[in-house]
């Protein structure tokens, strides 16, 4: 099934009136496996000479998707904006990375081992009452999300650390998942150089 298919069922749950906060959460498949099949309905995918890479080209391809995916759920909220003038948020990020293998000279991406870079992933925030774009490179950890993710929401509970994850501060504790992660000995899974090889 595409991602495509929430935008649907997002504009319903936009549609119905309401004076209280929303939090809307829509789980992608993304750039999951098999990735070919995830990028049917989109135009224009990228496409390599180099049979080897096609399903890495598929994979730049789920990206694009995914770009695609976001920019529409901001013109959704952008457009129920300009109708109800409630402000919106979103955040995006993903679960994990990606490692590649090559196999019979065909490379895939999979989950079938952990490099260190499986916890490199994209955490990313657009608000409706900003035009200005930050890159911050400080640390959050996936073990500290929910807290973080309640203090984004404004929770008000005595219990709930006071965590940030857009103050550009790396996390206090990680609860040791560094320390797990440097423990990795798989090689690292450099990217794929792409340069020249798409059609």
């Amino acid at each position: 099934m595409s991602d495509f298919a929430l935008l649907k069922l997002f504009k319903q749950i936009l549609d119905q009136k309401t004076d209280q906060s929303r939090l809307i959460i829509l789980h992608t498949l993304g750039s999951h496996p098999d990735v070919c099949k995830r990028i049917l309905d989109i135009k224009n995918p990228y496409t390599t000479w180099d049979k080897n890479l096609s399903y890495v080209a598929c994979y730049v391809t789920s990206i694009k998707k995914t770009d695609q995916f976001i920019e529409k759920v901001f013109e959704l909220l952008k457009k129920e904006k300009s109708v109800t003038g409630r402000p919106f948020s979103i955040i995006y990020f993903s679960d994990h990375g990606l490692a590649h293998k090559t196999e019979k000279n065909k490379t895939t991406l999979t989950n079938n081992f952990a490099s260190k870079f499986h916890y490199d992933i994209p955490l990313i925030k657009i608000d409706s009452d900003r035009n200005d774009r930050i890159e911050l490179s400080s640390e959050k950890s996936g073990l500290n999300f929910t807290e973080g993710l309640g203090n984004w929401m404004n929770i008000q509970n005595p219990d709930l650390p006071k965590t940030s994850l857009f103050d550009g501060k790396n996390d206090l504790t990680d609860y040791g998942l560094k320390e797990k992660i440097n423990l990795i000995s798989t090689p690292k899974d450099p990217a794929i150089d792409l340069t020249g090889k798409l059609e």
